[in-house]
């Protein structure tokens, strides 16, 4: 890539994040007029602590998008982790072991998802549709259909406090948007993405690549899933249901593409914000929860259309 074209990317990408903030913000006083409610500390708490797992778990799949695939398992990785480590704790082991359990558990799930796709050449939605399945089926297995309760202080104070969710999502976020835009690896996943034939010639190891990619979406899922248990004080098979289409929508919504353009972490956080403010206002409106379903998922399709219409127009 030449030094204008990173110039660029860099520009347009800056400019998407930019989009992204304005839209956001746009949503937020569009639901303070409607509802005096949602101008509420408490509500703004609220915010901030769902968009914690949800752009936690977010940042492992923009990882997952830039390289080229998808990955629908995250959101049974997010259940078996909390239940993971809710059993060890039950169980009188100590919370840091459980904790490693945890992270371990998603790291596994995402090197069987990378390993699956790049050996057997088989399309990352089929493999990761089958690995939820696999996950999930193992999830009621562990808890028995039942929810887990976890009371330990020392992991309800780092995974549960608010204060701790913050610091654990900013820091996360520097984190992954520095390994996107300022290394090697960032590079060779975008390249991967963009185009896998002429990253391979180059000399990039396409497969070593998209299999890091899935081990870091799984590792972030998990930890998204400590979050959650530490937020419910609780952990069962349900837990993580339907936080793999949240994700996939904050990383559109976000800017990045599934061609290896975008690729910003600050735009996937706006894009969690984004659903996560739309949910809680149409909740505060009385929106019936189905019909939510409905906008969750036009919000998705016109995030798409609005891509596919930029990467015509860079063509052009």
């Amino acid at each position: 890539m030449t030094i204008s074209q990173r110039t660029k990317r860099f520009v347009v990408s800056h400019l998407e994040v930019v989009s992204i903030a304005s839209a956001f913000f746009l949503t937020v006083i569009f639901f303070s007029v409607r509802s005096e409610y949602f101008r509420t500390w408490l509500n703004v708490k609220s915010i901030a602590g769902q968009t914690a797992p949800i752009g936690i778990v977010a940042f492992g799949m923009t990882f997952v998008i830039l390289s080229g695939g998808i990955d629908l398992s995250v959101g049974a990785v997010i259940s078996i982790a909390g239940i993971t480590a809710a059993k060890i704790v039950e169980a009188g082991g100590n919370t840091w072991l459980a904790v490693a359990a945890a992270l371990l558990v998603g790291c596994a799930v995402g090197l069987f998802n990378g390993t699956i796709i790049v050996k057997g050449r088989i399309q990352p939605f089929l493999v990761t549709l089958g690995s939820l399945s696999i996950v999930k089926g193992l999830s009621l297995v562990l808890s028995g259909g039942q929810s887990s309760y976890l009371y330990d202080d020392t992991f309800l104070q780092v995974f549960g406090s608010g204060t701790f969710l913050m610091v654990w999502t900013l820091a996360l976020l520097v984190v992954c948007q520095t390994a996107v835009r300022m290394t090697r690896f960032g590079r060779h996943v975008q390249a991967t993405g963009s185009n896998a034939v002429a990253a391979r010639l180059s000399g990039v190891n396409v497969d070593l690549v998209r299999v890091r990619a899935y081990i870091i979406c799984g590792l972030l899922a998990a930890l998204s899933g400590l979050t959650m248990t530490g937020r419910l004080t609780s952990a069962s098979a349900q837990t993580g249901d339907g936080m793999e289409l949240d994700a996939i929508a904050a990383v559109v919504l976000g800017g990045t593409g599934f061609t290896g353009e975008g690729g910003s972490m600050v735009g996937t956080l706006f894009g969690a914000l984004i659903m996560v403010t739309v949910s809680s206002g149409l909740n505060i409106s009385g929106v019936d929860p189905y019909v939510q379903n409905i906008v969750k998922g036009a919000i998705i399709i016109s995030a798409v259309l609005i891509g596919g219409l930029k990467n015509r127009g860079r063509e052009a």
